[in-house]
């Protein structure tokens, strides 16, 4: 039950990261990106690289990349490289 809890608060996050998006300005959005990527929570950080991929627009390259650098869970790194393959594919 708690794994499950944990997903859909997951969703919530990555679904209100792609509603703002529709609905804030680029650079504000950005601001708000890249301060939820220094989040202590590694969830919130995950999340927000998630809703990145949904997202999937390449202005967002030099946030990812930046999200790697400084990214200190080795998994949560990988899987944001993954998200930076997807928008360099683009």
């Amino acid at each position: 039950m708690e794994i499950l809890a944990h997903i859909d608060i997951e969703e919530m996050i990555i679904g209100a990261f792609c509603y703002l998006h529709k609905n804030m300005e680029f650079g504000d959005f950005e601001v708000m990106c890249q301060k939820a990527f220094k989040s202590k929570d590694s969830t919130v950080r995950d999340c927000v690289g998630l809703a990145i991929a949904r997202i999937d627009d390449p202005l967002y390259i030099p946030i990812i990349k930046s999200a790697i650098e400084n990214e200190s869970i080795v998994e949560l790194a990988e899987d944001l490289n993954k998200v930076l393959i997807q928008l360099e594919c683009k």
